[in-house]
């Protein structure tokens, strides 16, 4: 993976719960691990080749992280 960071938002669905005041909490049933079995929910996965996007990028509609990745696949 090129770029930055995922966002971590990640969770399985959620298992409702009624509380006693009539009001329902609902909590995911399941969290998803990353391929090392580490949680990524809240966290996120690290890319393999760190390449953030700057202002510069945007601006001239310039992709910098899907360049370096056709260059690392011999695109």
């Amino acid at each position: 993976m090129v770029g930055t960071r995922t966002a971590g938002v990640v969770a399985g669905q959620a298992s409702p719960w009624l509380l006693a005041d009539g009001s329902v909490l609902t909590l995911p049933s399941t969290h998803e691990v990353g391929a090392g079995h580490e949680m990524i929910d809240g966290i996120g996965v690290a890319p393999d080749v760190f390449l953030p996007t700057t202002p510069d990028d945007l601006s001239t509609g310039h992709d910098a992280v899907l360049a370096k990745a056709l260059s690392l696949f011999g695109r």
